[in-house]
């Protein structure tokens, strides 16, 4: 990346911010597109004349399973990342587990 200007360009040429302004537009149209999908009852498209692309589409049942299992799975990941970090942790009563300055063990009889 060029910043010889304060701004960051790609090999290209174009600036990155560029990439960016494209990269949210499209997303926001695909998600439109996505709620069209969902929600415009199959006979609303018939009369606008896209009967013939609603019946290419997945069911409708995918439009609320897909982002549910998404979420779920996203929970179970952050579940067991800290399940994970849990189980490998030191317990709290081991010596092991403090920090800061040094300190010296005292064991029985010493």
């Amino acid at each position: 990346m060029d910043v010889g200007d304060g701004k960051a360009r790609t090999k290209g040429g174009a600036y990155v911010e560029t990439y960016g302004f494209v990269y949210c537009i499209t997303f926001c149209v695909l998600y439109v597109l996505y709620l069209l999908w969902a929600y415009v009852p199959a006979c609303v498209l018939q009369r606008v004349g896209l009967g013939a692309v609603a019946d290419e589409l997945p069911s409708r049942y995918w439009a609320l399973a897909l982002p549910s299992f998404v979420c779920v799975t996203v929970v179970y990941v952050f579940t067991g990342y800290v399940a994970l970090v849990a189980g490998n942790a030191e317990p709290t009563q081991s010596v092991h587990s403090y920090t800061g300055t040094p300190r010296q063990v005292c064991t029985q009889g010493s």
